[in-house]
């Protein structure tokens, strides 16, 4: 998602950017940080602890909504941007067979976390 995030937003915006892969996301962020790249796309959760920290600012959000935990930061479409939005969808799977008494106690535990206010 986010390389497609990244190709939306050339497209909209009429820029090009030189896109450099990595194998995940802990590495660049790092890069990020150190200052080995300029910029990236990026999910929220992975972000959230350097933006907090002040270590990164996030600049815009290629989602339909704003994100709750960062309010002040516009959608892209908002700054004039239209046609970026990447929201990602995550989903949590287990093998076909595997027992309902142990699915149900998955989401027992998943929705006692995702209901969490922290």
């Amino acid at each position: 998602m986010p390389h497609l995030a990244l190709e939306l937003y050339q497209a909209s915006a009429k820029v090009t950017f030189l896109h450099v892969p990595y194998r995940g996301a802990a590495q660049a962020v790092t890069d990020l940080i150190g200052g080995q790249v300029e910029g990236m796309f990026a999910d929220a959760p992975v972000l959230l602890p350097q933006i907090d920290g002040g270590k990164i600012k996030p600049l815009g959000a290629a989602a339909g909504a704003r994100n709750p935990k960062l309010p002040h930061v516009p959608t892209l479409s908002e700054q004039g941007l239209p046609d970026t939005q990447a929201d990602n969808w995550y989903g949590l799977l287990a093998p076909a067979r595997t027992p309902p008494a142990i699915i149900a106690r998955l989401n027992d535990v998943i929705t006692t976390v995702l209901n969490d206010p922290l």
